[in-house]
């Protein structure tokens, strides 16, 4: 939705500490930083894994990024583990 929404590539980019950052490209080429989330901070000990850890969307919002592997973000906070799916779309499904 940002990257409709700014117009420009936008991309998600996955840290192993618990935290993302939503990145923007500029008319330059120039990727600036328009938002760090750090869920640690709501939910500690939480990590991401899997095949996925950069996201980059068009400006029409769809995925431009060739998913390797299965496509799942694996989500593990302690004990618990979760996993949400990546369509080619750009929409994201959890799975059960």
């Amino acid at each position: 939705l940002m990257a409709i929404q700014q117009g420009r590539r936008t991309s998600v980019n996955l840290q192993g500490d618990g935290s993302y950052l939503i990145r923007s490209q500029e008319t330059d080429g120039d990727w600036v930083t328009l938002k760090t989330v750090n869920l640690i901070n709501e939910f500690p000990a939480i990590s991401f894994g899997g095949d996925v850890s950069n996201l980059e969307f068009s400006s029409r919002g769809l995925l431009m990024t060739t998913i390797n592997g299965d496509g799942f973000i694996k989500i593990t906070r302690a004990a618990t583990r979760d996993s949400v799916f990546i369509s080619p779309a750009g929409r994201v499904y959890r799975a059960f």
